[in-house]
């Protein structure tokens, strides 16, 4: 097979078994990968829109969204869509929201890959206007319900909803729950969902990604099922504030997370792709393949039986999370201290080359597994699309390959400050 990388064209000339990057006349951005291990596609429509997009009051709203165009749209019901997802063998069809974005996905055999797309044009283009309040009101129930599951029940994800919602003031898109409060989903409307939709889920606001062994007919599919769609302007995207503390603020848990104490902070980082992000993922995978234990263990028996650290990308501003969790009868206070220490050690250059290089593999490594999963490299390469970045996860590996232990000491100094952030303590129920 021949693969030649196509340039992102206004006016697509795209050979059937070619690799493409391309935009439909009606602005859809679309991206074609050939992979011919399995008789599979994965198909994959981002919608840049997520919850930074939720109007005032109507937090949540973006994910009602997602449920209800998972409810059908005007030529594809929802139990028409369930009947043709048995008879073609079309699993892994799901959705999820997040910040920026919304995605619909489904992994098929190649046979029903232009099924599978017009029902993804479908729910692209024929939602709004095709639901009205009994839709929403079902809606609601389980989104209120996953709330309850996600963000009331689960200890861990409490910790990060009151880390987020003292980290960012009230109004800030990253500001609590990306589900959204109790009160603003039960305000919502069903004029709410259409104006959402309207304004945000169209083509030019798109990306549709396959990746797998795609049919030669599929680049005509596309252009068939959605080339129809009318053309729309990208709105512009939402202003996301930085934000940066001070001093620290120490907030009670509201309910403890099990015998042992907890601790979770959050510190305002570097946005996607900007200066230190890449030094972040680095130093948050060497703390937390040993470095941190060994680093604790300098002064004693450690106070925390698990450590966890995360730099969660964002474009405009990402979170950088630190989440410890001690033993039954210590202290969340001595945890902060333990931490603390680690932190100050990291600040004066204790992360030498051999610690930071194996954390630079181990990164580079886990990348390019996950890109062996057809849908795991078709949601990489919507992100990378989103940012503007080359396609194929080279930009990543050369910025994290690049990331040096003066770097990761500086990001220590200059980002994990103890009055830079926001600690969650949750004292252990024994």
């Amino acid at each position: 097979m021949v693969v030649a990388v196509l340039a992102l064209l206004a006016a697509p000339v795209v050979t059937p078994g070619q690799d493409a990057h391309y935009r439909l006349d009606n602005g859809l951005e679309v991206i074609l990968r050939h992979d011919r291990r399995t008789p599979l596609v994965a198909v994959r429509l981002r919608v840049h829109a997520g919850s930074v997009d939720d109007p005032r009051d109507r937090s949540g709203l973006a994910h009602v969204v997602e449920h209800v165009a998972h409810e059908g749209s005007a030529h594809v019901d929802r139990n028409r869509r369930e009947g043709l997802e048995y008879a073609l063998s079309a699993h892994a069809n799901n959705a999820e929201t997040g910040f920026y974005a919304t995605e619909y996905y489904y992994t098929a055999p190649a046979q029903a890959t232009e099924h599978v797309l017009w029902i993804e044009a479908d729910r692209l283009g024929f939602v709004r206007g095709q639901h009205g309040a009994p839709t929403l009101a079902g809606v609601r129930r389980i989104v209120l319900n996953e709330r309850r599951q996600r963000a009331e029940q689960d200890p861990l994800a409490r910790l990060e909803i009151q880390a987020l919602t003292a980290l960012f003031p009230t109004g800030h898109p990253y500001h609590g729950a990306i589900i959204g409060s109790a009160d603003d989903l039960a305000a919502a409307t069903i004029a709410d969902v259409d104006a959402f939709l309207d304004r945000w889920v169209h083509p030019g606001n798109a990306t549709l990604v396959l990746v797998g062994d795609l049919p030669a007919e599929t680049p005509g599919w596309i252009e068939r099922q959605f080339g129809g769609l009318p053309a729309q302007p990208r709105p512009p995207a939402r202003t996301v504030p930085p934000v940066r503390r001070a001093t620290e603020l120490r907030v009670t848990a509201e309910r403890a997370v099990g015998a042992a104490p907890a601790v979770l902070m959050a510190w305002p980082s570097p946005a996607l792709d900007g200066d230190g992000d890449a030094t972040a993922d680095v130093l948050a995978e060497a703390l937390e393949r040993g470095g941190y234990v060994r680093l604790a263990r300098a002064e004693g028996p450690p106070e925390a039986a698990e450590f966890q650290a995360t730099q969660r990308s964002l474009p405009n501003q990402s979170v950088f999370f630190v989440r410890v969790i001690g033993r039954v009868g210590g202290d969340p206070g001595r945890l902060v201290a333990e931490v603390d220490r680690v932190l100050a050690r990291v600040a004066e250059g204790a992360l030498a080359e051999p610690a930071v290089r194996r954390a630079r593999l181990r990164i580079a490594r886990e990348h390019r597994s996950v890109q062996q999963d057809l849908q795991d490299r078709a949601a990489l390469l919507a992100a990378e699309a989103a940012a503007g970045k080359p396609l194929g996860g080279a930009q990543d590996v050369a910025e994290w390959m690049a990331v040096t232990p003066a770097e990761v000491a500086r990001f220590a100094r200059e980002v994990l400050r103890p009055e830079g952030r926001v600690a969650v303590l949750a004292e252990g129920e024994g």
